[in-house]
């Protein structure tokens, strides 16, 4: 252990002097010179140098494509405003890893590896007071606008890529990237700051519920719409019988009243119409409306046919149409003769004449003649 301490004390000896905050320094470059060095030799008795500074403003998009996939995000809130980030590149992980293991800074190669939680609690306490001495040295030279990330502090979360897709607002974000030596210049690491351009309360602050507040990460949702001319009801046989060639009836209203639905629900009613000789169909029309003069592309929609004459059909069995009446005739009507009377029941008819008899006795047949005798047949 006193070896070590030993190492430590002539370590800090011959390492280059660190630069000393000047009373006038109000430069975000200068904070971050004095401060990080300082901050990390306290700390950890690691040896830091602020190499760059760059400040970019870049769309959430453009902030998402920057990350890799082997950096530590964590979370950054501040009260009233949107979320930010604070990213660390795996070179200064493992450098904080290697300085509280092995007491020095390895210049051997970096593994590449996906960072895990265990990172950001070896990394939280260096950043944590990174943050805090920045801030308070920020208000003691009275230049707290010339740090893009004050007032916000780090939240007890890391985040993934996905996470940070649906976290950050589609807007303009302020980025600063701050390039580190460690270890006297065994490793150069990468820490990068992300807050909202905007100086104004974020939607995390905002009055609107969660739909609004999905709502601008939605819009570049894919989604499939569906032009449904009609749907017709048939039995399983016939559908087993439909092949090439066969012809299913559709109504010719639905050529003017086609749906367009999203995930089986009806969004709209468009028409059927034809752009670049292919079929198209016209948004925002309601059903009915007429085709515009000079329609071209997706607008021009086909003209509606007339409507079928009306056919008169039979009445069906066992109903009879009413016959028309017939005219009235001009004049007296000549009246009819009175047919005669027949005669009523029980009244004698008029005796029938009688049918001549028979030849012979009343009821005898004549005798029929005698037929003659068959041929014998020849003998077998």
């Amino acid at each position: 252990m006193a070896e070590t301490q030993t190492g430590l004390v002539l370590k800090r000896r011959v390492s280059p002097p660190r630069p000393v905050r000047r009373a006038d320094e109000s430069q975000l470059e200068g904070i971050l010179e004095v401060e990080m060095p300082r901050s990390a030799d306290k700390l950890l008795a690691l040896t830091v140098a602020v190499q760059a500074v760059t400040q970019t403003v870049a769309p959430s998009r453009k902030v998402v494509e920057a990350i890799g996939e082997n950096d530590l995000i964590c979370l950054m809130t501040r009260e009233g405003f949107g979320a930010g980030l604070i990213v660390a590149d795996p070179a200064l992980i493992a450098a904080a890893i290697e300085v509280q293991t092995l007491g020095e800074v390895s210049s051997a190669p970096v593994v590449e590896r996906p960072a895990t939680r265990i990172d950001m609690l070896i990394l939280s306490d260096l950043i944590d007071r990174w943050m805090t001495d920045i801030r308070l040295a920020s208000e003691t030279a009275g230049c707290t606008e010339a740090i893009p990330f004050y007032g916000y502090s780090r939240a007890p979360r890391d985040l993934t890529v996905r996470a940070v897709e649906l976290l950050l607002e589609p807007e303009e974000y302020r980025v600063t990237r701050i390039a580190l030596a460690l270890g006297g210049g065994a490793k150069a690491g990468t820490l990068t700051f992300v807050v909202p351009a905007s100086n104004t309360p974020g939607v995390a602050a905002a009055s609107g519920g969660m739909g609004e507040r999905l709502e601008p990460h939605l819009m570049d949702a894919p989604v499939t719409l569906d032009a449904v001319l009609d749907r017709v009801e048939m039995s399983l046989g016939a559908v087993l019988a439909l092949a090439p060639g066969r012809v299913v009836p559709v109504e010719r209203d639905r050529l003017t009243h086609i749906r367009l639905e999203a995930d089986g629900r009806v969004i709209d009613h468009v028409r059927l119409g034809q752009s670049e000789g292919r079929r198209a169909v016209r948004l925002g029309a309601t059903p009915g409306d007429p085709p515009r003069a000079g329609a071209r592309g997706a607008d021009a929609a086909l003209p509606e046919a007339d409507p079928a004459p009306a056919v008169g059909l039979p009445p069906p069995p066992g109903e009879l149409p009413d016959l028309p009446d017939l005219p009235e005739a001009e004049g007296d009507t000549p009246e009819l003769p009175d047919l005669p009377d027949l005669p009523e029941a029980g009244d004698d008819f008029p005796d029938l004449p009688d049918l001549p008899p028979l030849d012979g006795a009343p009821g005898d047949l004549p005798d029929l003649p005698d037929l003659p005798d068959l041929p014998d047949l020849p003998n077998t």
